[in-house]
């Protein structure tokens, strides 16, 4: 299994068009690496999938129509020339600060759990809900 993994896609240089059927099924392999965490192989005479850790970042002008994404965080630069250089120290310890938050153990205490559990089952009633996909987010 792979950790730490970082994937990047920039769709913003994407032009309007029709997916041909590579370019389909490269984007069933993204999906699926983001929604289950697992890479398909081709080993030509076999496939296999691996489970990895890896988190995507998409750049895309709107919500993107390819890749589902978790959360949407529009970004608005206050400057648009503005460039502010963070020194490799400052880059390393923002680094293992999020590997650091990342790797902590975390529960949730019972009040909690029954408010998540009555948000679902609202959800659930007004047809917003695909189940426990919507609770793990």
């Amino acid at each position: 299994k792979t950790y730490g993994t970082h994937l990047i896609l920039d769709e913003t240089e994407l032009q309007p068009g029709r997916l041909n059927s590579v370019g389909v099924e490269n984007a069933k392999l993204l999906k699926n690496l983001l929604e289950c965490q697992k890479v398909a192989y081709d080993f030509q005479y076999y496939k296999m999938e691996m489970a990895t850790d890896a988190q995507m970042l998409i750049f895309s002008e709107e919500k993107s129509n390819i890749m589902p994404a978790d959360l949407v965080v529009p970004f608005q630069p206050s400057q648009v020339n503005s460039l502010q250089v963070i020194t490799p120290e400052t880059a390393e310890a923002w680094r293992c600060y999020l590997a650091t938050c990342k790797s902590l153990s975390n529960s949730i205490g019972e009040e909690l759990q029954q408010v998540l559990e009555n948000d679902l089952v609202e959800l659930r009633q007004t047809g917003r809900s695909s189940g426990s996909r919507d609770l793990s987010r």
